[in-house]
């Protein structure tokens, strides 16, 4: 695992992904994020906001955008000074609503040819993903002229020009701890980054704008040499799998707070005569009570955490494999 500001050198855009359904993470971008997008200015970016089927109205999402983009996009302004009054296209939202009310009580067939009247309604509007698409479509179904930028702090300015100077992972030491002050400082009251490329409105449960956010990534997408050999699986260590797949095991067979509270250790990990890869492997419990529901009634919770392990185990590893876990109590230091 790289922490997101090392793996920023060898990537070739930043997706910013924000769930509007909750106030707080749609009233501004979190503070760690907007630190990297500034430190990377260099690297393409765009916005994603999901879950807009949650919002009530569009004049909603518009006000979002404007204030996760401060009023620009692609570098020209974006937005309006979002009044209460009827847009035209609106009717169009409408449409495609019922027919999705539609869709839910259709088989596959319709459905598939309710979702094409939906794309056809669509594409009035979003005939070219690679430009301006969030911008433009604004412009198409509100009928209205672009907002201000939003107004920067002289702070944000001198922010600005200080990173516009350095590079900051070529300094240490007084000069990183006077870099972070300019950053705590110029970002200060900042809610979004103005060098989003692109804004991309998604519903992943829906399936809503999926689609055009998968053209855009596969029409921006470098070709490159493959990183690791195709056979590689994963460059984890086997010990680190096995135990995060029972842990997930665990979180699926056990309530609340109880898979936390248990200890994993590895006790045998190796090949027996016939090639069979053999694990043994301890769950240590804090209480007799969590014992016994980790166990379950005549060994039924952890035979099936055993066997579902087991299969996404050999699914792992691609080979016969034998997991047996075996439950203990922690031992109190005596004296």
């Amino acid at each position: 695992m790289v922490d997101p500001q090392s793996s920023l050198h060898d990537t070739d855009m930043i997706a910013v992904l924000v769930d509007v359904s909750t106030p707080l993470s749609r009233s501004a971008i979190e503070y760690r994020i907007l630190r990297l997008l500034h430190l990377h200015p260099d690297k393409g970016s765009i916005l994603i906001l999901n879950k807009v089927d949650m919002l009530k109205s569009h004049t909603e999402l518009l006000h979002i955008t404007r204030i996760l983009t401060q009023g620009t996009i692609n570098g020209e302004p974006f937005g309006t000074q979002f009044s209460n009054r009827k847009v035209k296209n609106e009717e169009l939202f409408k449409k495609a609503d019922e027919e999705i009310a539609k869709g839910s009580h259709l088989n596959d067939s319709a459905r598939l040819q309710t979702e094409n009247k939906i794309s056809e309604m669509q594409s009035d509007y979003d005939t070219d993903i690679d430009s301006n698409f969030a911008k433009e479509q604004v412009r198409k179904l509100y009928n209205t002229e672009p907002c201000p930028v939003v107004k920067k702090s002289p702070a944000y300015e001198t922010l600005v020009e200080c990173l516009s100077d350095y590079d900051y992972d070529m300094i240490d030491g007084e000069d990183k701890v006077k870099q972070e002050r300019v950053l705590h400082r110029g970002l200060a009251g900042v809610k979004g980054w103005p060098g989003f490329s692109n804004v991309f409105y998604i519903s992943a449960i829906e399936g809503i704008g999926i689609d055009y956010l998968k053209q855009y990534l596969l029409k921006k997408a470098i070709p490159s040499p493959w990183i690791y050999h195709p056979s590689l699986v994963t460059d984890q260590m086997p010990q680190e799998i096995l135990e995060m797949t029972v842990r997930e095991k665990l979180l699926d067979h056990l309530p609340k707070e109880i898979p936390y509270n248990l200890t994993l250790k590895i006790n045998t990990l190796n090949f027996d005569e016939h090639g069979r890869f053999m694990i043994l492997m301890e769950i240590i419990c804090r209480r007799p009570g969590i014992l016994k529901m980790v166990v379950g009634k005549e060994g039924r919770v952890i035979k099936s955490i055993a066997e579902d392990a087991t299969q996404d185990l050999m699914n792992t590893f691609k080979c016969d494999l034998k997991l047996k876990l075996i439950v203990k109590l922690l031992k109190e230091p005596s004296g």
